[in-house]
């Protein structure tokens, strides 16, 4: 009925009036058609969403790391029950030998965020595992000669006879971090080699 009226008003408008206006009045006119879920999803991510406040994009952070943490490090198959940190759950070794402790709070101690990352840790801030912190540790990064820190022929890190490089944090380890440390090695070393002439002369 709705659309046979806009037809018939139409029709009346354009015996009366010229096609510019009639073509402005049919447009106006015509019955909209239903809003689709699809359209207002769309309009809601790409018109809206940024113009909300901070506090719902904080919640739907929220949301979406809650389920990674419950099911990320789920045991699958036959495992211990009521047992804390069972290391033929998790077979992952540290550095130093003792075993990783999968659970949150483990690694969430003084964060913010409870995240697996101690901000405050003395290694991010003086460099230790490129540079050596103990004596042992600088006799496996350092060559002692220009002041310059050892790396392989290759040019890459140095590895150990398991095939674990030598500097660096080893602890989380993958080929963009590897990539960086050995590259500011070289740049460490090539800067060595740039202030020698300058202290030599001095």
């Amino acid at each position: 009925m709705e659309v046979g009226r806009a037809t018939q008003e139409f029709t009346c408008l354009a015996v009366s009036a010229s096609p510019i206006t009639c073509r402005r009045a049919y447009t106006s006119i015509t019955p909209r058609e239903e809003v689709s879920t699809a359209e207002i999803l769309i309009k809601l991510l790409f018109g809206t969403w940024h113009r909300m406040p901070v506090i719902f994009g904080l919640f739907y952070l929220a949301i979406r790391q809650h389920p990674h943490q419950q099911y990320n490090l789920i045991n699958v198959g036959i495992h211990s029950v009521n047992v804390r940190n069972n290391s033929q759950d998790y077979p992952y070794r540290k550095h130093n030998g003792s075993y990783n402790d999968p659970f949150e709070g483990a690694g969430g101690y003084k964060t913010f965020f409870e995240e697996m990352c101690y901000l405050r840790c003395r290694m991010i801030r003086d460099a230790s595992v490129v540079y050596g912190r103990l004596k042992e540790r600088q006799d496996r990064v350092r060559t002692y000669q220009d002041g310059k820190l050892k790396i392989a022929e290759s040019g890459l890190l140095p590895r150990d006879d398991d095939g674990i490089a030598i500097p660096g944090d080893v602890r989380n380890s993958w080929v963009g971090v590897s990539t960086l440390q050995a590259l500011f090695i070289k740049e460490y070393n090539a800067v060595c080699d740039a202030i020698k002439p300058a202290l030599f002369h001095a």
